[in-house]
């Protein structure tokens, strides 16, 4: 009877030696027909839906509510709206090309919102004792706006890190 069953169990095993390296490879392949496929134009989607969902937060600043607005969490008056609207729109644009240039513009963005953070970090830091000021005369800025901006500059940097087309410049 344990004759048999360690009979059974090196069959199994055998079988299942022998079985690993077809299963593997079949996982390999999958795995890459998956990621060439599904990534062919992913940097291309995501550069796409965060325009749309800046659009969104811009336009959605000029409805009165307590998270956007001049008295929000975040201070946005129509110039800051305008700001990321204009920003919105640009990185869309970038979008309508191919992926190479999907990844400039979101570098492109995510340096204009580097600046801003910067610039604002700068203009709230002369003024100690005050919660919003203004930038350049018209842009509303808080210092959650500060954070913000840090945020939108790293995901969209770091989205056009993505890039996977990196010799595809001059074919796009």
């Amino acid at each position: 009877m344990w004759d048999g069953l360690a009979t059974c169990g090196r069959l199994a095993i055998r079988s299942a030696i022998s079985m690993a390296p077809l299963r593997l490879e079949r996982f390999q392949i999958k795995f890459r027909t998956i990621s060439a496929d599904s990534c062919f134009k992913c940097l291309h989607r995501l550069a796409r839906i965060l325009s749309v969902l800046l659009l969104v937060f811009g336009a959605y600043s000029f409805v009165p509510n307590p998270l956007v607005g001049e008295t929000g969490l975040f201070a946005v008056n129509a110039a800051h709206a305008g700001v990321l609207m204009i920003l919105a729109v640009l990185l869309f644009a970038f979008t309508r090309k191919g992926e190479s240039t999907a990844a400039a513009g979101l570098y492109l963005v995510g340096a204009m919102f580097v600046f801003l953070g910067i610039v604002g970090h700068l203009a709230l830091n002369a003024q100690v004792f005050v919660a919003n000021t203004r930038l350049f005369g018209a842009i509303l800025y808080s210092r959650s706006d500060v954070w913000l901006d840090v945020g939108l500059a790293a995901a969209l940097i770091l989205s056009g890190m993505m890039n996977t087309s990196r010799r595809q410049i001059l074919k796009d």
